[in-house]
């Protein structure tokens, strides 16, 4: 009874800075820009006194703010804890994150929380990372500093913490501020009823008497991407690769499209129609590809076309008249209330000119394409270069075997699932991450003549079982699947890893593999994956 008094004591003397800490972040949740978050602010400071009297209308609006669908709770860790941070904060740390990507942070809470994260808690640095991050990141500034007896702390997270923008934001940011990790378990299978596995960080902020270790075994360090590796930034951009990978058309108007069972497109009857109306017309259409399509279809059929206009006048485009009256019904009203005016005004082209992407496809017969949006397996596939591939697709013009062999290689999927970042077990490929940054071997002979072998005997398989790639890559990944063509596919991975590595002069490489998974259940296909063992991956790296 005497603590719970000196309790309530404490808490009222506390109650008004707790407050006034309510109110700065109030303030940022009820304005929408800087400017008027300052404005706002120095009005408070001005009338604090009055702001904090109970029954004000700052103190209903911090309320309102603690309860809803959506609630905010600002909890001050410095009045919290008073007599912990006199000391420098805290000793031990333990914790368990909830996991929640960038979107479910978005959808999960109140507008603008994204930004807060981002820009308060981390200087605006951190992107689109995962809350594991922020939780780190957090965690990593209210343990103690120093080599006498720093602060430790150990948390569960996902393996989105050693990728893209989430390492960058949180374990990245840790080490280049004097964290050092101690201690990574990379696979963890939940012991709870939940079939999944996890990862465990533990860091300290200062120098620890103990050997790092990295799945049990000592290691000299450990760097942000759970690695024993003396690197800690994300490779930059090659000038080599400079102006060889692209983002597809955004065409900005369903209007332009041909294809049926889409009441926003035209019909494919009506394409027919017009070309034989007006032949010429057909120099104006063209296959339009998107990455459902390209995942789905065990051999490449067009189902889809789109008119394209490039960068024509509306004079010349008028000289197709058919195709013109489409776009002026069905995308000109669309365009005239965009906000852009280039798009206002030029309704007849695509959103861009994307002038540098199709001038390497003009400069080429065919370019390696493969989904950008988050899909289970990284899947090239060689495709003509008069095209329109969709914004939701990474084009490679200028393309050959030799190249296809390297992307579509273990080699090369290790790297861009690192690099890349992901949305629960999924990638999502994207130029800048996956692409630029990316060191290639020589294109030798060889490198030609394995890419060419694999890819004739992937479509072969892909005919032969009627399945489209993300279908065969769930038989390839099914631990289950013993089937004659599937184990030669797994075979012929091997193959295509062996010359890739050759390549690199890495034939010392132990190519080992394994089927391992972050969800346990072998009985949903797609979540384990058939790749590299642990050790073959650091190798690699």
């Amino acid at each position: 009874l005497e603590l719970e008094v000196k309790l309530s004591e404490a808490d009222n003397k506390m109650l008004r800075a707790k407050l006034a800490g309510d109110l700065l972040v109030y303030s940022w949740f009820t304005r929408d820009n800087d400017n008027a978050r300052i404005e706002h602010r120095n009005e408070l400071a001005v009338r604090i006194a009055s702001a904090l009297e109970l029954g004000s209308s700052e103190r209903s609006l911090i309320g309102a703010l603690k309860v809803g669908e959506k609630p905010l709770a600002p909890f001050h860790w410095e009045l919290e804890y008073p007599e912990v941070f006199r000391s420098g904060g805290f000793s031990v740390v333990v914790g368990n994150p909830p996991f929640a990507g960038t979107n479910t942070i978005i959808q999960g809470n109140q507008p603008g929380y994204s930004d807060y994260l981002s820009r308060v808690l981390c200087d605006g640095d951190a992107g689109r990372a995962d809350l594991v991050a922020f939780f780190f990141r957090r965690v990593f500034t209210i343990i103690k500093g120093g080599d006498v007896s720093p602060g430790t702390c150990c948390l569960i997270a996902t393996k989105s913490i050693r990728q893209g923008k989430t390492r960058e934001a949180g374990l990245s940011w840790i080490r280049q501020n004097g964290g050092l990790i101690y201690d990574a378990q990379r696979r963890v299978a939940w012991p709870g009823s939940a079939a999944v596995v996890v990862a465990t960080v533990a860091l300290s902020k200062g120098a620890l008497a103990c050997d790092p270790k990295i799945d049990g075994k000592r290691v000299k360090r450990i760097n942000s991407f759970l690695l024993d590796a003396d690197i800690e930034k994300t490779p930059s951009p090659l000038k080599a690769n400079s102006g060889q990978s692209f983002e597809g058309f955004k065409i900005y108007g369903s209007g332009f499209i041909f294809e049926d069972e889409n009441i926003a497109a035209t019909s494919l009857k009506r394409m027919q129609e017009i070309f034989d109306l007006s032949p010429v017309s057909r120099e104006r259409v063209k296959v339009y590809v998107g990455g459902e399509q390209l995942n789905s279809q065990p051999v490449f059929k067009p189902e889809r076309y789109v008119i394209d206009f490039d960068d024509m006048s509306l004079q010349q485009a008028s000289a197709h008249k058919e195709l013109i009256d489409i776009v002026r019904l069905k995308v000109k009203p669309e365009r005239d209330v965009c906000n852009r005016p280039k798009r206002r005004e030029n309704w007849w082209q695509y959103a861009e000119s994307f002038s540098g992407l199709r001038r390497a496809l003009a400069e080429s017969d065919y370019a390696l394409v493969a989904s950008r949006a988050a899909t289970k397996y990284l899947s090239f596939s060689i495709l003509p270069s008069n095209y329109i591939f969709s914004v939701s697709l990474v084009c490679l013009p200028k393309s050959n075997y030799a190249r296809f062999a390297v992307l579509q290689s273990g080699i090369h999927e290790v790297w861009a699932r690192l690099f890349g970042s992901s949305l629960g077990d999924q990638l999502r490929y994207t130029p800048t991450s996956c692409f630029e940054n990316f060191p290639f071997p020589t294109l030798s002979e060889e490198l030609e003549i394995i890419g060419k072998e694999f890819s004739e005997f992937r479509n072969m398989v892909q005919t032969s079982l009627n399945l489209g790639p993300t279908a065969l890559l769930n038989a390839v990944h099914d631990p289950n699947n013993h089937s004659t063509l599937v184990v030669e596919y797994r075979e012929k991975m091997r193959t295509l890893d062996e010359a890739v590595l050759g390549a690199y002069g890495a034939r010392t490489i132990a190519l080992e593999y394994e089927f391992v998974g972050d969800f346990m259940d072998e009985d949903m296909p797609g979540e384990v994956r058939y790749t590299f063992a642990e050790a073959t991956k650091e190798a690699i790296l």
